[in-house]
């Protein structure tokens, strides 16, 4: 996501502004998505709902910016 910030300044240098949120989002993909990156277990122990629910925020965040922008 963070990739995509950058490539999409090009055209709207406003997309500097979500770069922390893509970073946090970006933290989450792979731990989330493969079942085996985490050594010591899987990731519905290692997140809980607070993790969750600040991820969809911070989600719709970024997904409510790129709309306004379309």
């Amino acid at each position: 996501l963070i990739d995509l910030c950058e490539d999409a300044k090009i055209f709207d240098m406003f997309f500097d502004t979500v770069k922390d949120e893509a970073r946090q989002l970006d933290k989450y993909y792979e731990i989330t998505r493969y079942p085996t990156y985490l050594p010591s277990g899987i990731p519905s122990e290692a997140f809980d709902r607070i993790d969750a629910d600040r991820s969809i925020e911070l989600a719709q965040g970024v997904v409510e910016f790129v709309r306004e922008r379309i």
